[in-house]
């Protein structure tokens, strides 16, 4: 399973009327998502992508941060309440929004090394989460958190050091987390990566 955007979205920014979005579900960024984003100093030259980015609340956080940001989501709906939102509030964002409608469980065109952040947050099993790590441009950061430990959620989630050795030796890990999940015979923990690829490793 790889990334990849639509066909029929192909490369099309959505350009998005207010009239058509339908109701915005908004909720608060992730706290963890905020700190390490709070930690990736002050250039901006680069641009980020927020895969699984739903309705955009972690986008948002980027934006306002400063990042020019493209979010990336299957959910048409999730990404016109987002850009619907983005029209409302411009003017308070440091950084640029871009929605694209893609499915990240399809093989992808995305390059890698493209993105100067890249965060994935909450995110499918679908998603191949390798394709989306190697996205990761030379010296940028890589934000990752899985699901919390509630209901069903761990039958999704990895098992312990499987991001650790999917990172391998290209990453400093600036954070990271691991708790095992309530289920004794689940073998699977939430996780949490901050991350920044070396300047040697592609």
């Amino acid at each position: 399973m790889t990334l990849v955007k639509v066909p029929a979205a192909r490369d099309q920014v959505m350009a998005l009327k207010r009239k058509s979005a339908p109701r915005p579900r908004w909720a608060p960024p992730s706290r963890f998502v905020t700190s390490c984003l709070a930690q990736t100093g002050n250039d901006r030259s680069g641009v980020a992508a927020d895969f699984g980015s739903g309705y955009g609340r972690n986008t948002l956080a980027a934006a306002m941060q400063g990042w020019n940001i493209i979010a990336f989501d299957l959910d048409r709906n999730a990404l016109t309440s987002l850009m619907t939102h983005y029209g409302m509030h411009r003017a308070e964002l440091g950084g640029q929004i871009t929605a694209v409608c893609a499915d990240l469980s399809q093989r992808s065109p995305i390059r890698p090394a493209t993105f100067a952040l890249v965060m994935l947050i909450e995110y499918s099993i679908e998603i191949d989460v390798r394709a989306v790590i190697s996205a990761v441009r030379t010296d940028g950061y890589l934000i990752l958190e899985t699901f919390q430990d509630r209901g069903e959620n761990w039958r999704g989630l990895p098992s312990p050091g499987a991001l650790h050795t999917l990172l391998g030796n290209e990453f400093d890990l600036l954070r990271y987390s691991e708790t095992p999940c309530r289920q004794a015979e689940s073998a699977r923990c939430t996780t949490k990566v901050f991350a920044r690829r070396h300047s040697h490793s592609l």
